[in-house]
């Protein structure tokens, strides 16, 4: 059944439905343009700000809505952290990676992270733009003992993944260098 919310008027927003009652709106951003993030709570209403105004704000955020991936720009150099429903920081990250590289599944996150990123290049903008491509090596974060590993380095083929999902223990991405579908078997 259709239920109206409340009106709003924004172009361009992305949503993330993290529980049964609330979401989350994020504008786009880019190195030039902040963005922002608002809570709305679908009982009461209520719109709460919790990031605003932040250069290169892009977000990636568990299916559970419990964590996020936050890539923002601070005198445009890119900045990767984890961060609560609220916005807030949980972890500065010392790698640099878009989002939509990453995925959270409970107390893992996967992500593909760029061996190298060129001087001069502006992110998020460039990589929406395609006009910058990585290569990319996947890496295995563990939030409940702070370590990661590297699970999988194609030393023999680009890749440049996007788009993570986990599907019975394999994770399935889709390779921006050649708009492909690829899977990798994980190690139980």
């Amino acid at each position: 059944k259709t239920q109206k919310i409340l009106n709003l008027t924004q172009k361009e927003v992305n949503l993330d439905w993290i529980s049964e009652s609330t979401i989350l709106l994020s504008t786009i951003g880019s190195i030039d343009n902040p963005a922002s993030l608002w809570s709305i709570n679908l009982k009461t209403k209520n719109v709460t700000p919790l990031i605003n105004d932040e250069q290169g704000l892009a977000l990636k955020w568990a299916n559970d809505g419990s964590m996020g991936i936050k890539l923002h720009t601070i005198k445009r150099a890119p900045y990767t952290s984890a961060i609560d429903p609220n916005g807030i920081t949980l972890a500065a990250f010392s790698f640099i990676t878009m989002p939509s590289k990453c995925l959270i599944e409970k107390e893992k996150i996967y992500c593909a992270i760029p061996d190298n990123i060129n001087a001069g290049v502006k992110l998020p903008d460039d990589y929406y733009k395609k006009s910058v491509y990585f290569n990319d090596v996947f890496y295995l974060i563990e939030t409940k003992n702070d370590s990661a590993k590297i699970i999988f380095n194609p030393e023999t083929t680009s890749v440049d993944a996007d788009h993570l999902e986990l599907f019975n223990n394999t994770l399935l991405f889709k390779n921006r260098i050649d708009d492909g579908l690829y899977s990798l078997q994980l190690n139980p």
